[in-house]
């Protein structure tokens, strides 16, 4: 069986939205939301066949949440998931079938796409849909798989992962308490890579939607900010600590992280001085004006939105008014 982890706060009517996705789909998984909103959720209608359980705990941040909810699973594989997120339980299930037979990877992902409703609503049109870049990480050098993961970040975070790698990759980002944008998602994917090889499938398993707005659970920060941090020596020391239980490359790692920070920091330095400012200025209008010009005229835009929509017809029912 396969445990969907689902963090959320104050979106009660994306709940409502994803619980209603899941029911009747015949598969063998268990839902685990975690809220963490000051109003209690309820359900009205509690006949739906999925195995669903529903904790309410309002002082928890999203990882808190994610890491709470990671320990209620009672499966062997889980997958995080935003409560605006719908993942395709049988591409899931395929993925925690390949997990089984083959031990020396942690992960599996598929093809995803991403869409946006009009007025970045819970429900409406769909006015747009892109891919979702995602790559594998197949390497069987632990290095090699962490030089690619931090020289090429990618979010490993929605694959299907084994419980206790996903247990262990939340157990190192808590280490980064201090800084929320690293500990949130990226030290999480690392742990995913660190632990085992990431294969991607040809199959779609995942639809995400976006917001034009950005306005998500958690904001991610440049991760550069961490070096501000008194603690940072510290922080430093304990997670080398943290991974040398598992990996005698531990000081590589060490290195390879700090080169990642290094390079992060340096620009965001930047991000002070006037001709940087400049350059972005100038970088963000051309991409807003090739932006433009994808939406309405790129054919690939149009056929991504048609098979979105043509792949999975209940999600096309559920979120159209």
């Amino acid at each position: 069986m396969i445990s969907i982890i689902i963090p959320s706060k104050n979106r009660h009517n994306f709940l409502k939205r994803i619980i209603k996705y899941y029911s009747g789909i015949d598969e063998k998984f268990e839902l685990i939301i975690v809220d963490s909103s000051k109003k209690k959720f309820h359900i009205k209608n509690k006949k739906s066949k999925i195995k669903l359980k529903i904790y309410h705990k309002p002082k928890l941040d999203p990882f808190d949440a994610m890491y709470y909810g990671a320990k209620k699973s009672t499966s062997e594989f889980v997958i995080y998931s935003g409560d605006d997120d719908f993942i395709m339980i049988k591409a899931a299930v395929k993925a925690a079938n390949f997990l089984k037979k083959n031990k020396k990877f942690s992960a599996v992902l598929g093809k995803s796409l991403v869409f946006f409703i009009k007025n970045n609503s819970c429900y409406g049109e769909v006015v747009r849909c892109e891919e979702y870049v995602q790559n594998e990480n197949k390497s069987n050098s632990q290095i090699n798989r962490i030089e690619t993961f931090f020289n090429k970040y990618n979010v490993n975070l929605f694959s299907v992962c084994r419980k206790n790698i996903f247990l262990k990759s939340l157990d190192i980002a808590r280490i980064f308490k201090t800084n929320y944008s690293l500990k949130a998602e990226i030290v999480i994917c690392f742990g995913i890579i660190f632990f085992g090889k990431l294969k991607k499938m040809n199959d779609y398993y995942l639809f995400r939607q976006n917001f034009t707005t950005h306005k998500r659970i958690q904001s991610l920060p440049s991760p550069g900010l961490i070096v501000k941090n008194n603690n940072f020596k510290n922080i430093i020391k304990k997670f080398e600590l943290k991974i040398s239980k598992y990996s005698s490359n531990h000081k590589k790692i060490k290195k390879i992280l700090l080169n990642y920070l290094e390079k992060d920091l340096k620009i965001y330095t930047k991000q002070f001085s006037f001709y940087f400012k400049f350059v972005k200025f100038v970088y963000l209008i051309l991409r807003k004006i090739k932006f433009i010009y994808k939406s309405k005229y790129s054919y690939n835009k149009i056929i991504l939105k048609k098979e979105f929509l043509n792949k999975n017809k209940k999600l096309k029912e559920l979120i159209y008014i």
